[in-house]
Parts: structure tokens; C-alpha cells; sequence
């Protein structure tokens, strides 16, 4: 199906067991993450039992103002179409860098197409431009509050067409939705998930150099278990048995690997949403050329590229397959 094709239908919805999956797919999260977010009060217990009651209700404060001060910065955090046109009205106030004006128009006529495929309309989208340095080496990424941010390098480099189908992914996050559920993860679960869980996935992400584990891979991985282990298990003892803190402990560890696959789930569910609207073919060139430049392995928060391409490839037939009925 062709951008054009997708527009002359109504307002884009994932169908049947997609719709289903994306509906789950938070809870799943939620669920997975709950090993963690156990850990956080077992340590927070061991605090009490150390220090003193008022240390753990510090840190819980202090935790909780993080998350609100965050959830509010998200939620009232003008995107750039809005500084923009604040800036208009009040010159004598601000500047918007002259630097993002043009990209900012270019994402802007990208976004007009994209959501005119999905039959929704403009509002839907806030845009937000930023420099490659300031999104960590990626092209895009998405925010709650249907925010989506691009690297200006992305919106130079990409050719219109890839530029949609970059959006359209982006686009695929909000359709899958979830956002407070991921916010309330956010909160129960991430302090802890951060600090011990950062080796394993280190190990997950640097050691393999082929699309599929290997006996080295696994190997390795029992190997430096004890990295994120032993902390873990030691800020936990004071609370509880050493046994119960052992099992916590290889529970935390382990959801990664359950984490990882949903992860997964979502990527793959995002590019069926950019299928569905006419840009595949886009998106799978710009992953091929992408492999061809860069290491396209997987990581704990995207599938390999190869897989991508393949998933991409079976939606853009089936389309096609759809259209033109043999």
C-alpha cells in the first residue's frame, strides 16, 4: 500500500492480534519489571534497618520529586512549532536558532504526510529538533505527551521518503501507546535497574558480534554474572536471608533477557505500523544502508537490523500480496 493508498482510509488503528499485543504489551512490562521494583523496597528496608527510618523516607521523597519534576518538564515542555511561534509574537524575548528553522520545516512537511497516511490530524505529532549530540548518537526517538524528537543530521542526511518512514516509526510508539503504564515502571523500578543492572547489559550488548548467540556468548555472561550479583545481594541481606536475597538477586538479572524480548516487540510492532502507512520500502532501504555502515547487532532495547529488514520485507509481500491477488 502506497502513502497515497493509505490516506483515502480512516483514522489508522492496529487490527486483531496487533492490536491486542499492543494493548498488553505495557502490562507485560509492568509485570516484568516487578522484580526490581521488590528489590527497591528490600533495599529500602535494609536502609531502615542500618541507618534509621528517616533515610529511607528521604530517599522515597527524593525519588518521587524526581519522577513528578520530570513528568511535569515532559508534560509542559513546549515543542519546537510552539517556541517558534512564541518567538514570532515576542521577538524581543528569545531566539530560536536560526540552524533548526530549516529541518525543523523540513520534519514539519515530513510529519504533514505521515499523519495525512494515517488520516489524523497535524496535532496529533509535536515536533521536536534537536542536534545529534543531544539524542546520544540516535536519529529519533519519542517522548510521552505524543512528542517526537529528530537529530537535525538525521533530517539533512535522509532522503524525504526515509525521513516519513523515520517519522512513521516514531509515530508507531504512540499508536502502540502505554505511556503511563511505562511511567509508573519508571518510577518503582528504575533506580535499582540502573545501577546493577548496567554490566549485564553491557555484557548483552558489546560482547556478540553476530546476529546470534554463541556458546562463547554464553559463557562470558556466566562468567561475569557476579558483576551486578554480589552488590545486589549485599544491599539486600540486612532485610532479609541471604537465600531469599540470593533468589531476588538472579530474578533482577534475569528479567533483562523477558525485558529484552518485549523491546523487541514493540520495535517489530512500530515498523508494521510503518508498513501498514506506505512506508516499508523506505524504512528497509534506510536499514539496509545502515547495515552496510555500521554494526547492526542487536541491543537490549532494539532487534538486530537483519531482523528488522526480514519483518519489514514479509509486511511489505503480504501487502502486496493484499493488493494484487494472484
Amino acid at each position: 500500500m502506497t502513502p497515497a493508498a493509505a490516506s483515502a482510509a480512516s483514522e489508522y488503528r492496529l487490527t486483531g492480534r496487533f492490536r491486542l499485543e499492543a494493548m498488553l504489551l505495557p502490562f507485560a512490562r509492568l509485570i516484568v519489571a516487578l522484580p526490581w521494583a521488590v528489590a527497591n523496597v528490600v533495599i529500602l528496608r535494609s536502609l531502615v534497618v542500618l541507618v534509621g527510618l528517616w533515610a529511607a523516607i528521604a530517599v522515597v521523597v527524593v525519588r518521587v520529586l524526581a519522577w513528578l519534576f520530570m513528568r511535569v518538564f515532559t508534560w509542559v515542555l513546549p515543542d519546537d512549532e510552539s517556541r517558534l511561534r512564541s518567538i514570532r509574537e515576542h521577538p524581543d524575548e528569545a531566539v530560536y536558532p536560526a540552524e533548526f528553522e530549516g529541518p525543523l520545516a523540513t520534519l514539519i512537511a515530513a510529519r504533514r504526510d505521515v499523519l495525512h497516511a494515517a488520516g489524523m490530524p497535524e496535532s496529533r505529532l509535536r515536533l521536536m529538533v534537536r542536534d545529534q549530540s543531544q539524542l546520544r548518537g540516535t536519529r529519533a526517538h519519542s517522548h510521552a505527551h505524543r512528542m517526537v524528537v529528530v537529530s537535525t543530521q538525521a533530517i539533512r542526511d535522509l532522503p524525504p521518503l526515509q525521513l516519513r518512514a523515520v517519522v512513521a516509526h516514531e509515530f508507531g510508539h504512540h499508536v502502540i501507546g502505554g505511556w503511563t503504564l511505562n511511567a509508573i515502571e519508571t518510577l518503582c523500578a528504575t533506580t535499582t535497574l540502573k545501577i546493577f543492572a548496567g554490566p549485564m547489559k553491557l555484557l548483552i550488548e558489546t560482547l556478540p558480534r553476530r546476529e546470534r548467540w554463541t556458546a562463547y556468548h554464553a559463557l562470558v555472561l556466566l562468567l561475569a554474572f557476579p558483576i551486578p550479583f554480589v552488590p545486589l545481594v549485599a544491599l539486600m541481606i540486612p532485610a532479609i536471608d541471604i537465600r531469599y536475597a540470593c533468589i531476588l538477586a538472579i530474578i533482577c538479572d534475569l528479567q533483562l533477557f523477558p525485558m529484552m524480548w518485549l523491546s523487541w516487540r514493540e520495535e517489530y510492532l512500530a515498523d508494521k505500523v510503518v508498513a501498514d502507512l506506505g512506508y516499508g520500502p523506505p524504512l528497509r532501504e534506510m536499514l539496509s544502508a545502515f547495515t552496510r555502515r555500521y554494526d547492526s547487532r542487536f541491543t537490549v532495547l532494539h532487534p538486530s537490523t537483519a531482523a528488522r529488514i526480514a519483518r519489514i520485507s514479509r509486511r511489505i509481500e503480504q501487502g502486496e500480496a493484499a493488493t494484487h491477488p494472484r
